[in-house]
């Protein structure tokens, strides 16, 4: 039992290593950094996916705070999945294709990144989690929907995506766009859990 979960953590660590990496180079893709790249959920998304994985790199962080160290991969995890499936679900079948899954930096941020986070969050890491930590993996896409719908309305930004232009479609349409990426969001975070617990790992 001991090997076995020593082995898990090995492969947890080479994961979140792997991460790490293709974010640096999904970001080295971009070309130069602007901070109007901020408003975009794929790169605030990936920017805590890496920032969570190399924290979980550090043993003073993974052994001493393994409650921590958990929710944080967990909340990274949901977050870039929504990525992978509003490109994969909306954005490639409407216009964009398959490059924008398979083409330069999109090759990290939009599928490798996050299909890396999901299986090292299933399969190998084995920090235990509570129902309750739901709340703060699907916080980060809630503050983003509000900031972005807030400035929108302010008028500050237009978009970035087409579903927060407020003034350009009916309310309700910006509406039932927010209702169905926060309640998709939750069912996410929800379905990664069960799938986790389905691992081995137990969910108090």
């Amino acid at each position: 039992m001991r090997k076995d979960r020593d082995r898990l953590e090995k492969l947890a660590v080479a994961a979140n290593a792997a991460i790490v990496l293709m974010g640096l180079l999904g970001l080295l893709l971009s070309g130069r950094f602007k901070l109007s790249f901020l408003w975009f959920y794929t790169v605030l998304s990936n920017l805590l996916l890496m920032i969570t994985s190399a924290l979980y790199l550090l043993p003073q962080i993974r052994k001493k705070h393994p409650r921590a160290a958990g929710v944080m991969r967990y909340s990274a995890t949901v977050s870039t999945s929504l990525t992978f499936v509003i490109v994969a679900a909306v954005f490639a079948p409407f216009g964009g294709g398959l490059r924008v899954l398979v083409e330069g930096r999109w090759l990290f941020q939009h599928l490798l990144c996050p299909l890396a986070s999901v299986a090292s969050f299933i399969f190998f890491e084995r920090e235990e989690l509570k129902k309750t930590d739901l709340i703060p993996a699907i916080a980060p896409t809630v503050v983003y929907a509000a900031v972005l719908v807030a400035s929108n309305l302010a008028h500050a930004i237009e978009g970035p995506y087409p579903f927060f232009r407020v003034y350009g479609q009916p309310w309700y349409i910006s509406v039932l766009w927010c209702i169905g990426i926060l309640g998709g969001t939750a069912a996410m975070a929800e379905g990664l859990m069960k799938l986790r617990s389905r691992g081995g790992v137990s969910v108090d």
